[in-house]
């Protein structure tokens, strides 16, 4: 029975992500498109024309969608702005599932369907004779819903007087995001603290993130928001207003915001203050690093994690590099594709969800440093003082050489879908495991253009079994996670990776 029940969930979350990469699929292009029609204006006012005229057509759709699915709109209207938008999305996507396509699973699991030979919707339901366009309804409502929300929250943040209500806000809720309310330790001096106790993996792996510098904002004469910047500040010069948060980033990444800016690469939605944004910004960071552990906790498997199991949930928000660059936008893969896009519109929802994971980042941090001995064993294991650049990979005729040819032999077919030096960079890194037992630090992700993940997946698994004649490790398969972007939202643990989606990406012989 409980096997019967497994391969149901199974299924329906494998119909749920198809509809959900259909979901996005569709608001990167009407995305695209928008951004056009941004680009095209001249002035502030007629970039306000064409949101209300994108709220009055999205509205429009809304109101002309099938009876059957209007309930599921009302949910996610209200979930919009909760901050887990599109967990909550695919938790609707089941209850729509679960109601009208039950028979459906039932008979897929009767019949034992293997989910990876599920891939398209259409084919799908059409073969069993079920209705996709149904199906296809429910996407679109889903989209117009989305849309109808976001750009009704950018008129109504880029209205006359956006700035009160921001101040209004920041005045009711200042007990709750002040300074004096959330304590948070700063990093340096918890590490200066420890240091002594410290293993020296852990020491080489915090000396890695590189400057963390503070940050502040203000309220000045109970108007005007303003950010600090601690570093621009004169010694023993007083800060000027009433200081509402506190927070923290890495100094390279914040001077990283500051030169998108300059030179165009981000672009303001509305036009607002940079300091409206990085309230959004610390709002968040408070956020995820004061429920940090209180989430983690909630999210624990049905038999409680060990403490093992624990200390690799909080150690893959230090391994993983989304959450480290989630500070200003790290995340977004090729600067100069974008340059040449005139820039990328960035929002309020941006900001708050590269806060979010900036705070979850420090404060999984701060776990570390305050519990360095039960943090070691992973810190040996998966993290080295070693970076790429430091690693050299030999040219002459000994066994190592012989390794580097075998890894290109591998990877040769992808060389030219690899951006910028990716290609090189996971090269040396693979040198290096296969030498020495460890991947190095990587300091970028390596980033594929548009190919089937299974194709790059089933030849990392090949060339693993050439070198060690054994399955494949869940570190293999952690380091492609942390810093391959085709496998980036892919979700998997130690205890049951073999169950994964991931380690079926990495087992299936795709079709070419």
């Amino acid at each position: 029975m409980d096997e019967f029940v497994n391969k149901e969930i199974e299924i329906t979350d494998r119909l749920v992500n198809l509809i959900g990469g259909e979901i996005v699929s569709i608001e990167f292009n009407i995305k695209d498109k928008s951004k056009l029609d941004y680009l095209l204006c001249s002035n502030f006012e007629d970039k306000q024309k064409i949101t209300k005229k994108k709220v009055k057509r999205f509205k429009k759709e809304i109101d002309n969608c099938r009876e059957e699915i209007a309930g599921y709109l009302i949910e996610l209207a209200d979930i919009f702005e909760n901050g887990h938008y599109y967990l909550e999305q695919g938790n609707v996507t089941k209850y729509f599932i679960s109601d009208y396509y039950d028979d459906l699973v039932q008979i897929l699991v009767k019949e034992n369907i293997d989910i990876s030979e599920i891939l398209d919707l259409e084919d799908l339901t059409t073969s069993y004779g079920f209705n996709y366009e149904f199906i296809q309804d429910y996407i679109n409502g889903v989209c117009n819903m989305y849309f109808y929300q976001y750009y009704k929250l950018s008129l109504d943040k880029t209205d006359k007087k956006v700035a009160e209500d921001e101040f209004e806000k920041v005045k009711k809720s200042r007990k709750i995001f002040s300074s004096d309310k959330v304590d948070i330790t700063y990093l340096d001096d918890l590490f200066s603290k420890n240091k002594d106790i410290l293993p020296q993996s852990i020491i080489n792996a915090y000396n890695n993130i590189g400057d963390i510098k503070s940050l502040f904002i203000t309220q000045i004469e109970g108007k005007t928001i303003k950010n600090v910047y601690l570093d621009d500040v004169e010694p023993f010069t007083n800060i000027e207003g009433d200081i509402l948060i506190d927070y923290y980033c890495i100094e390279s990444n914040y001077l990283n915001l500051l030169s998108k800016i300059e030179d165009s690469t981000f672009v303001f939605f509305d036009n607002l203050p940079i300091d409206l944004y990085l309230y959004e910004y610390a709002k968040a960071f408070i956020l995820a690093y004061s429920e940090f552990e209180t989430i983690l906790n909630q999210n624990q498997t049905l038999i409680s994690d060990t403490q093992e199991q624990k200390a690799l949930k909080i150690f893959s928000y230090v391994l993983n590099s989304k959450y480290k660059n989630g500070y200003f936008g790290g995340e977004y893969e090729n600067i100069e594709e974008l340059k040449n896009k005139k820039g990328m519109y960035v929002s309020n929802e941006d900001m708050y969800d590269w806060g979010y994971k900036g705070g979850q980042y420090y404060k999984a941090w701060e776990i570390i440093l305050n519990n360095p001995l039960i943090f070691e064993p992973l810190f040996s294991k998966f993290i080295v003082s070693k970076t790429i650049d430091e690693i050299e990979v030999t040219e002459d005729t000994s066994p190592n050489n012989h390794l580097k040819s075998t890894i290109e032999d591998y990877l040769e077919e992808f060389k030219e879908e690899i951006n910028n030096n990716g290609y090189e960079i996971l090269v040396k890194a693979l040198f290096e495991y296969f030498t020495n037992g460890i991947f190095p630090i990587l300091a970028t992700k390596i980033n594929f253009k548009k190919i089937n993940k299974k194709r790059v997946g089933f030849a990392l698994k090949t060339l693993y079994q050439s070198e060690k004649t054994e399955s494949i490790s869940f570190d293999y398969l952690l380091f492609a996670k942390t810093n391959i972007n085709l496998f980036a939202n892919e979700m998997v643990e130690e205890h049951n990776f073999r169950k994964s989606n991931l380690y079926k990406a990495f087992t299936t012989n795709p079709a070419r």
